[in-house]
């Protein structure tokens, strides 16, 4: 994982990261996460990264899903039921 902070917070934001890096153009994508935390900075939009403490990864985020044109949907869920 890159950058000095290392938090299960950036490293599922890092996960997202590799997804959105890897899938095809135009690709629909459903990417579950137990991370709330993550799912709301996405649905917050790209106008609001700069409130997000990993916004350098969620500006990369959305750079991919805009250039590729991906349609990305994330689904939160609990990790302990």
């Amino acid at each position: 994982m890159f950058g000095e902070v290392q938090t299960v917070f950036r490293a599922e934001m890092l996960a997202l990261l590799i997804c959105v890096k890897h899938v095809e153009a135009q690709a629909e994508v459903v990417f579950y996460t137990d991370n709330l935390g993550v799912s709301n900075a996405y649905y917050k939009g790209i106008a609001q990264c700069h409130t997000c403490i990993n916004q350098d990864l969620l500006r990369l985020i959305f750079l991919y899903v805009i250039n590729k044109h991906i349609k990305l949907y994330l689904k939160w869920m609990p990790s302990h039921l």
